[in-house]
Formats: C-alpha cells, structure tokens, sequence
C-alpha cells in the first residue's frame, strides 16, 4: 500500500500526473480495501499466493530464480537486497527496482538510451 501511495506521489512530483489527477487518484485510493485484499490475496493459508518467484519455479524460497534475479539486478547497477529481509525475487523488492530504474530514467533519462 505504502508503494502505491509513494509512487502516485512521485509520479505528481515528477511531473507525470498533474496536481487534478493526483487527487483525483488519490481519493480513488482505498488503502483498507487495499489491504484486505492483499491480506485475502497473500496470507490467508494454504490457498494464500506466495510473492517469490522460487517457489512459483521450484516449490522453495531462495533458489535459483532468486540467483538469477540477483544476477540481473547486478547487471543494472543494483545492488542486492539488503534493506530488508526479502529475498530478491519478492514482489515487492522486484517493484521496489522498478521504481528505481523509473526515477533514473525520469531524472537521466541518457542512461536508457
């Protein structure tokens, strides 16, 4: 929830969105339904999905995709995960990257071309 709310900020101060749509979005925002839905998606038991890519590939977390992943970020100019304790095939260290990949090319957009 925290993300979508850091990246419809900075997407208003990046110049992306204007002050209209942000607000706009941002009433549409719903961070307790956001979070329901999470929970019910994500950590509700057996039927609960898993964010790593390891265990969608190879039925545990930490393994080669995770590796591979590590890999790649390397080749980006990112470092490991080291910020928190998910592994880097996390979802939510994968959008993490994302965003920060999104804010160089917003604010050096050379480096992508």
């Amino acid at each position: 929830m925290k993300l979508l709310t850091l990246g419809l900020e900075n997407c208003r101060q990046c110049g992306l969105i204007s002050q209209e749509e942000y607000e706009e979005l941002s009433k549409q925002l719903d961070l307790q339904a956001l979070g329901r839905d999470y929970g019910s998606l994500f950590c509700l038991g057996s039927s609960s999905l898993s964010l790593y890519e390891s265990v969608w590939l190879t039925g545990l977390a930490m393994q080669e995709p995770r590796d591979e992943l590590r890999k790649i970020l390397r080749a980006c100019g990112l470092k490991p995960n080291t910020d928190s304790n998910e592994p880097e095939d996390h979802i939510g260290f994968i959008y993490y990257c994302i965003g920060m990949l999104l804010e160089v090319n917003v604010l050096c957009p050379k480096f992508f071309i």
